[in-house]
Parts: structure tokens; C-alpha cells; sequence
């Protein structure tokens, strides 16, 4: 047998496979085949009526035959390819998007890295468009170096508040490029500029990630130690504020804080902020709700006890709770120096955000010191005078408290808090005494008798003037908190005397005049008697004296009835503290003369 007759070609022989025929349409040729391309759907049927079946058989062949479809010329082309052709038209998609992820992602990291290699106008861009609400400012506790304080609030970034538009740009870029951005945690430290020991504290910080894309807000709930620094390094300013000598105050922070951004670590950088705060507030002010003055007996001593309700105004977020504290009340003397006159503790304070605060106060005056009742030279008046009068004008005063260590029964505040509140003496203003406007229910002098001038004497002496001897009667009406026992031992009065609302003259008491008192239990009035004598009445208008003189003689007895106009001082003694004086007491009442001489 010839090799040609062997039922299989040879090893590299190109003898063509026979085409498999298919018994329906066996007489395909290629002129009637169809001028538009048949669908690979219509083709694989036609593999399964040719039977050739997409699942492998037995007889399935190892090389599938070609099938040829014509192409878009009309040409025929095979669908077997070769590996070659088939790597050559691989998908390309793959290919591309990984070129696209990795020039998004060298896009980014040289935004950032832009940003961040510029420091300055980043930070220039933050500082500007950097919008912070402070929701809440709450103590969390004291601790034994400081304070823990809890800050509750938004942080976000408004380009609109960038004047410059490259410099917004670059913000709006690099901030919706990044994303976010994750401070790490560190310390800040709080100096005061404008005086060369003015370190304020040191604040350490928990890490926090704040929203760079503008607009967006981040919500910050974070808890801070905050440890002051010396004393005496803030105490210059803490003076100045309380002389009224600051009215802005330059305040420097400094912190050196890891950033990092996704993954990608941005190193630490130094930041060194200055706020200027302007406007500073002034010492909050205080209404008096409830005052109650009572005895208080303690061991060997009766003194003066007094309960206050003081409403102070709060105008910020804060929230926390004050622990009783103890203070001294102070007033100054002639020299200026500071008396203590009482002590006195507060309650437990509850501070609430925008509330004003409800303080209650317990104080006790034991004594009054000789250097607050002692006349001040050239001034005819004492440093409690002062007040007092201020006080029952309706007008405000100033006291001042400064802090006292917590009792050892009753631990209150850390050691360092304590020594603050101790070294620094707070003006306190007292309000004006409202309840005391209407203090005198009345006032008259009764039982007058009417002396004409000797028209003998000297013009310039006592006697060339017409004298009145009277009782001078008060009926004070004492406020239903005053529970303390008083007592008024002398009276001096100044007046203008009117008659038909015309003045007359003046009314002048030259000396104190002994008084009596007399407590009305059912009223709660007190009842104040004093008499004068030979009292000169500084005549002012001669024609009205002429009237009154021609009625207290020729009225048929019916007499004068005249108006004074004027003020009292009296001197009183509280319980067993000792007498002092209130000057200036409004008094307004009737002189009643009898007619006949």
C-alpha cells in the first residue's frame, strides 16, 4: 500500500479536512448564500441541525471545524483564531482602568502634597474659612493639676469668608481632594503676647478628624485637660482686667500637631495661631431676689446673720457645677486698704447654657471694724456711711469677696483652684436697695413751738432768726426679710420748709438729738422719737414768713401748717455689732404750729 492510500495524512501534511455535509442543505454553495450575515444565534442552530452539539460527545471531533461567515465585504472569514489572534484582541479594559486609578491617585497625592508643601496658605485658608460654633462648654471634673473640660460644638470650612480667590481655589482643591484630614492628639500652649510671663495653661487634646470639603460641618464632641499655669505669670493681667485697663486681649496658641490623610502620613506641623478677642465682657450683674437679717447666736457671741438670693445674668454655653465655695466680704477703709466685714459661703452653683444663675448665700457679720466706721479725713463721712447711703438712695455700691479655703469636713476644690480664687480680690457691685425706697411710712415734727427773733439782736446771730423747738417723729417701716432688733440713738435732720408750696426757709439740726425706738410687732414698723430744741429757722423769703407769722397770730388759733422737704441721719445699732450710721434718708412730713403766741 502507498502512502497515499494510508486513511491518514502524515505528520505535517496540509491535506484539508473534508467538509462534513448535512443531509437538509447539503447543497449550500456559495452562491446562494445569503447576502446578510446570519446571527451566531441562527448559526449555533445550524451547528445543532449539522449535529454538532455545543456539548462534548464521543464522537465530538478534537478540532472543531472552521465555519466560515461572511464578513462585512462579503468575503468569508473564519471563527477558529489562533492563540496569536486571540492575545492580540484581547479586552483592553483592564488595562485602561488601572492607568486611570493610578493617575487619579498621583493626581491626589500631588494635590495634597501641594497643599501641605505650603503651609502657609493652607493655613491661611483655614484660618480664614474656618467657621467654629461652640455648642457647649461643660466641666467635666476637677482634677488635681486642672480642669477636664468637655467641648461639644461644629467645626466647618466656608470659602465664602476667603477674600482671595487663588487662595479659595486652592482650599476648595486640596479640601475635596483630601476629604478629610485626622489630627492627631498632642498639647497646645495658650501664651498672653502682651505680658513676658503670660502663660495661660497647657491644653491636651484627643485626636479628631475634621471634614476639609467646604461647607460640610463636622460635629465635635471632645474632652480636654486643661492645666493652667503659674499665677504669678497671669496675675498682672487678671489686675488689669479688674482696674477696667483691657480692652482687647491678644491670646497666642502653639501646637505641634500630626496630620494625617487616609493613609498617607502628612507629618507634623507646627501651628502658631493669635486671636484677638475683643469686646471683653465685664463683670456679670447681679440682682438681690432675697435678703433675710437675723440674729445669730454662736458659741460666747450674738451676731448678724444674712441669707441672699443673688440672680447673675449668663450670656455663654457653659454647663457645670460649682461646689460650695467660701469667700470673704470686703470693703475698702479711708486708706483704701481691704476690711473684712463678713464671711460668707455660696451653695452648689448648677451653671446651664444662656441661664442666668440662682446663687443662695449664707454670711454672718460678727463685728464692724473701727477702720469702716471712722470718719475719713476731709470728707465728714465713714466708709460704711458711704455705702449705706449709696445703698438706701437706691443707688449701686461696691463690695469685694475673695476666696477662702474649703473647710476640711467639706472638700470643695483642688489645692490649685483654690489658690487661684485666694490670690485674686473680685469687685462685687451691690445692688441698689429697692426695698428701702419707701423705708419712711412718715415723718412730722409735732409739738413745735414757734420763737419770733429778738429783733435786738445781731443780725448774724442765732437769735436774729425765729426758732422752733419740736418732736421729730419717724415710723419707719422696716422690710419683712429685716429680722434683726434695731435700735436708733440719735437723729439729725435737714429740711426745706414750704408753706402753700412756697419755700419759706431752711431747717437746719446742728447736733445729734437723742431718740427713742419703739418696735411695732404687729406693723413691723418702727417707731423713731426725738426732740430738738431752739432749732434756727433760716428764713429765705420774708414776704411768705410775713403770711405764715400774720396766721399762726391772727388765724383764730387756727394756726400754720407747713412742709419740710429734706433728709435724716440716723445712728443705729444691729444686735451686738455696734452703732454706725445711715445717711440721707428721704424725709418728707408736716410741721404743724399752733396758732396764739
Amino acid at each position: 500500500m502507498t502512502d497515499s492510500s494510508l486513511p491518514f495524512p502524515s505528520y505535517g501534511a496540509t491535506a484539508p479536512v473534508p467538509p462534513i455535509p448535512c443531509h437538509d442543505d447539503s447543497d449550500r454553495t456559495l452562491a446562494n448564500t445569503p447576502l446578510l450575515q446570519t446571527s451566531d444565534v441562527s448559526l449555533q442552530g445550524d451547528d445543532d441541525r449539522c449535529g454538532i452539539s455545543s456539548q462534548p460527545t464521543e464522537r465530538t471531533p478534537l478540532i472543531l471545524p472552521a465555519v466560515n461567515r461572511p464578513s462585512s465585504d462579503g468575503s468569508l472569514t473564519s471563527s477558529a483564531r489562533s492563540d496569536h489572534d486571540r492575545i492580540k484582541q484581547a479586552p483592553k479594559s483592564p488595562r485602561i482602568l488601572i492607568i486611570t486609578l493610578i493617575s487619579l491617585c498621583f493626581a491626589t497625592l500631588s494635590i495634597l502634597f501641594i497643599g501641605f508643601m505650603l503651609p502657609e496658605a493652607v493655613q491661611e485658608y483655614a484660618k480664614k474659612a474656618a467657621d467654629v460654633k461652640i455648642d457647649s462648654l461643660s466641666v467635666d471634673s476637677f482634677t488635681e493639676g486642672g480642669i477636664r473640660v468637655r467641648v461639644q460644638g461644629q467645626v466647618a470650612l466656608d470659602a465664602e469668608r476667603v477674600g482671595s480667590v487663588l487662595l479659595k481655589n486652592l482650599g476648595i482643591l486640596v479640601g475635596s481632594m483630601a476629604r478629610k484630614v485626622k489630627i492627631g492628639s498632642s498639647k497646645a500652649v495658650l501664651y498672653l503676647p502682651d505680658y513676658p510671663e503670660g502663660v495661660l495653661g497647657i491644653v491636651s487634646y484627643p485626636e479628631l478628624v475634621v471634614n476639609l470639603r467646604d461647607g460640610q460641618a463636622t460635629h465635635v464632641d471632645i474632652i480636654c485637660d486643661v492645666e493652667p499655669a503659674s499665677l504669678e505669670g497671669i496675675k498682672p493681667a487678671i489686675d488689669d482686667y479688674l482696674l477696667g485697663k483691657i480692652n482687647l486681649l491678644r491670646v497666642q496658641v502653639e501646637s505641634d500637631m500630626p496630620l494625617t490623610s487616609g493613609m498617607f502620613p502628612l507629618g507634623t506641623h507646627k501651628v502658631i495661631q493669635e486671636v484677638v478677642l475683643k469686646d471683653i465682657p465685664s463683670l456679670p450683674a447681679l440682682a438681690l431676689s432675697r435678703l433675710n437679717l437675723a440674729e445669730v447666736h454662736l458659741p460666747n457671741q450674738v451676731a448678724l446673720g444674712a441669707n441672699v438670693t443673688v440672680e447673675v445674668e449668663n450670656k455663654y454655653p457653659i454647663n457645670f457645677s460649682v461646689p460650695p465655695l467660701g469667700f470673704s466680704v470686703l470693703l475698702r477703709s479711708c486708706e483704701q486698704d481691704f476690711i473684712e466685714i463678713a464671711i460668707a459661703k455660696t451653695s452648689t452653683v448648677n451653671i446651664q447654657p444662656l441661664k442666668p444663675l440662682v446663687i443662695d448665700v449664707t454670711g454672718i457679720i460678727r463685728s464692724i471694724p473701727f477702720a469702716l466706721i471712722e470718719v475719713c479725713p476731709g470728707t465728714g463721712t465713714s466708709p460704711l456711711d458711704d455705702l449705706l447711703e449709696r445703698y438706701v438712695h437706691g443707688l449701686a455700691a461696691t463690695a469685694y469677696i475673695r476666696g477662702l479655703p474649703s473647710d476640711e469636713q467639706e472638700p470643695g476644690l483642688p489645692a490649685w483652684l483654690e489658690e487661684l480664687l485666694g490670690s485674686v480680690t473680685l469687685p462685687v457691685p451691690v445692688p441698689a436697695g429697692d426695698a428701702l425706697k419707701d423705708i419712711l411710712k412718715s415723718f412730722s415734727l409735732n409739738d413745735v413751738k414757734f420763737q419770733l427773733p429778738d429783733p435786738d439782736a445781731d443780725p448774724d446771730s442765732p437769735e436774729a432768726s425765729p426758732r422752733l423747738s419740736a418732736t421729730v417723729q419717724a415710723i419707719i417701716a422696716l422690710p419683712q426679710e429685716m429680722n434683726a432688733p434695731l435700735d436708733v440713738s440719735k437723729v439729725i435732720a435737714n429740711a426745706d420748709v414750704f408753706y402753700q408750696g412756697r419755700k419759706l426757709g431752711e431747717f437746719h439740726v446742728p447736733d445729734w438729738a437723742p431718740a427713742t425706738t419703739v418696735q411695732r410687732e404687729e406693723t413691723h414698723d418702727l417707731e423713731v422719737n426725738a426732740r430738738v430744741e431752739n432749732v434756727p429757722l433760716k428764713i429765705t423769703d420774708t414776704d411768705v414768713f410775713s403770711e405764715v407769722v400774720q396766721k399762726i397770730i391772727f388765724g383764730g388759733g387756727s394756726g400754720a401748717k407747713l412742709q419740710a422737704d429734706g433728709t435724716a441721719d440716723v445712728k443705729v445699732g444691729i444686735a451686738s455689732l455696734g452703732a454706725f450710721v445711715i445717711r440721707g434718708i428721704p424725709a418728707k412730713g408736716d410741721i404743724v404750729i399752733k396758732g396764739g403766741m
